[in-house]
């Protein structure tokens, strides 16, 4: 078995060289630094890797930081992390300061989404093509990878190591700009005019995005809070970790043992608006494609501060998630997670496990889908999810299991109104059924072909975010078959 160091090593052998002579030195980790003239200024490009059910997915993360210059402003945001945690319950706000006071925020800036680096005239399908290590698929080895991007046309991971250099050679530009740094940042921008001088700047885009964040029903009491601190109204003492001991609550249950902690039934009623608000940010792939924009932006920005309470639903979403207990250990897992569970037939149950960092989908005891930052989706057809549908509680169960759902392309018609009518039965997409259907029908669609019949596993599905992959995952191969069986019943 092929190990990550392994694929890192091969992979810097070929970054190492072409970064070199733009002045980049490998560090160690899948770290490339370049520091600017300046001596502080520190360019950064990082690779790195999750392994999870034998594969690997693979991240690049480019990074500006100066922690010189940034010495003040880590205090100030520092201080400010944690006055937003001053309403938390006590054990959770007491683990988050611990957090803070361990981390330094030095950086300027980052990129947040490669697709911002695409050409002027360049479509987001052109862009994907060409580099597809932005949001690349899981892969057991760097052949496996090839041999993924070769079927979807796209070039091999030493093209597309090579495109990254040039991508990151151009935000490094960007940002080698202050101005665009303060234009393109928040807290940072803020600071730095302060730092400069630009006092009347300072209060210009501090107004500004005051006006931002109150016209998309954003939050305003942290930038204010930081604004207060900049400005001298003066900067205080960071807080300190708190010093009695932290007493969490036993745990209820382990599945299969002891009674699990499952969620009651008016939690996933659809009058419950915070429910199904977390739901639909299980939609991951849902996108906008007019705006060309991540459907989860708009709806968080433009659409759901009008229709919910941002701090009531921050709160149910710790609630569901347990966020407060402890995960270092498991990445983000936690014992005994709360969960939801409904029958599907006489022979089916599924299962949702919902952990602070990721929410699990079992049909019995068989992983069929992950949300998370190595999402697992795609693993219902469209014909499957409509026979769930005429079992008891066929509406709710449709979606639940939309997000998990793969819908052909000759389906993507008579889907959409499906999705439209039925996101209606909710009165919190109710106004903008249509919309939201549309973004999410996006992040569905799969080519014709990426459904099959295999004679002797039955249904399968080559999308390569699948656990329905038999060509990805082919130690599974008896569970996907003993599941279709139970499947085709229905």
């Amino acid at each position: 078995m092929v190990d990550k160091k392994e694929i890192l090593n091969q992979i810097v052998n070929v970054l190492e060289k072409p970064f070199v002579t733009h002045g980049f030195r490998y560090v160690r980790g899948g770290r490339f630094v370049r520091k600017l003239s300046d001596g502080n200024t520190e360019q950064q490009y990082h690779i790195t890797f999750r392994k999870k059910y034998g594969c690997f997915l693979m991240s690049i993360e480019l990074i500006v930081q100066n922690k010189v210059l940034l010495k003040d402003f880590d205090v100030l945001y520092r201080e400010t992390l944690i006055f937003g945690y001053r309403n938390f319950e006590d054990n959770f706000r007491d683990e988050c300061i611990k957090m803070v006071l361990k981390q330094k925020y030095v950086t300027l800036c980052g990129l947040g989404d490669w697709r911002e680096l695409k050409e002027e005239n360049e479509s987001l399908e052109s862009f994907n093509a060409r580099f597809r290590l932005w949001s690349p698929p899981y892969f057991e080895d760097l052949k496996d990878l090839n041999n993924i991007l070769e079927k979807e046309g796209s070039p091999t991971w030493q093209e597309q190591c090579l495109t990254s250099i040039n991508l990151s050679l151009k935000f490094f530009k960007k940002t080698e700009d202050i101005n665009w740094i303060i234009n393109n940042t928040e807290y940072q921008g803020l600071f730095l005019l302060k730092q400069m001088g630009r006092v009347e700047e300072v209060e210009n885009k501090y107004n500004s995005l005051l006006e931002k964040k109150r016209k998309y029903g954003n939050n305003t009491e942290s930038i204010e809070y930081f604004y207060k601190l900049l400005m001298n109204k003066g900067v205080y003492q960071a807080a300190q970790p708190p010093q009695r001991s932290v007493i969490y609550q036993p745990l209820v249950a382990v599945k299969n043992e002891i009674k699990m902690n499952v969620i009651s039934e008016k939690e996933y009623s659809f009058s419950n608006a915070l429910f199904w608000n977390v739901m639909l940010h299980h939609h991951i792939r849902a996108f906008d494609e007019e705006r060309d924009a991540n459907f989860d932006e708009v709806w968080d920005e433009e659409l759901v501060p009008t229709l919910l309470d941002e701090k009531k639903y921050k709160k149910y979403w710790c609630w569901l998630s347990q966020i407060d207990l402890k995960t270092s250990e498991k990445q983000g897992e936690i014992e005994n997670p709360r969960t939801l569970t409904l029958p599907i037939g006489s022979d089916i149950v599924l299962t949702i496990e919902f952990h602070p960092c990721c929410t699990y989908y079992f049909l019995n005891d068989t992983l069929i889908g992950e949300v998370s930052g190595n999402f697992h989706l795609k693993y219902l057809t469209y014909s499957e999810l409509m026979r769930i549908t005429k079992e008891i509680y066929g509406d709710v169960l449709f979606h639940l299991l939309l997000p998990l759902s793969a819908i052909k392309e000759k389906e993507k018609d008579t889907a959409l109104f499906e999705i439209v009518q039925r996101l209606q039965q909710i009165p919190l997409f109710k106004e903008h059924s249509e919309y939201i259907g549309k973004c999410i029908l996006i992040g569905l669609l799969v080519s014709n072909y990426d459904i099959q019949e295999n004679s002797k596993i039955g249904t399968i599905c080559t999308s390569n975010h699948s656990y329905r992959n038999v060509l990805i995952y082919n130690d599974e191969k008896q569970e996907i078959k003993e599941l279709n069986i139970l499947l085709s019943k229905l």
